[in-house]
């Protein structure tokens, strides 16, 4: 099982990604157990670590569900693939599961899970092959991208306009990584 980081206030991308890893074999331990709902948990929280290690790798806020739900749905029109968002929608209902007990079928449980690593998988690979260009194709995308980066990093942005940084706020990026080799 992978070994769980030191606490800190600012995990890095790469122990974002280690605890997403062991959100999975917890889901799948759970799962054996016949906990539905822990691994119900599990599947989500790997989903939000993975998320939030790409986040972190761009400088943008991961510190909350609306940044990650943010970056998920830049990250498909990024890249192209509507199956981040439509993945990322879907795992909420195991979160969901987690409160109100309502999924029953541990089969539908073991399929999310190997769903979830995956997607821990592709958004390793999305970390790792760096922004692609994009074009801002309106308004909605202008927010999500000045919630991500800040105002000050996205305030220029406007409709029509490609742009090849993948919106990396380096300010924030520098902060954080100040702040990680100070650990």
């Amino acid at each position: 099982m992978a070994a769980l980081p030191n606490a800190s206030r600012n995990q890095t991308p790469d122990e974002h990604m280690q605890i997403s890893r062991r959100f999975i074999d917890h889901a799948r331990d759970e799962l054996e157990k016949g906990d539905r709902l822990q691994a119900s948990q599990k599947i989500w929280g790997a989903e939000q670590h993975a998320l939030a290690a790409v986040g972190k790798t761009r400088g943008w806020r991961t510190e909350n569900y609306q940044h990650k739900d943010a970056i998920a749905y830049h990250l498909a029109e990024e890249f192209r693939k509507s199956h981040i968002q439509e993945r990322h929608d879907g795992y909420d209902r195991y979160h969901v599961n987690f409160y109100q007990n309502h999924l029953a079928d541990e089969r539908a449980i073991e399929a999310a899970i190997d769903s979830a690593e995956q997607f821990v998988n592709d958004m390793e690979d999305i970390r790792n092959s760096g922004p692609q260009p994009f074009t801002i194709t309106d308004a909605r995308q202008i927010s999500r991208l000045q919630q991500l980066a800040g105002d000050r990093v996205a305030s220029n942005l406007r409709v029509g306009q490609t742009y090849t940084d993948g919106f990396v706020n380096q300010l924030r990026l520098a902060r954080y990584q100040r702040q990680w080799l100070e650990r």
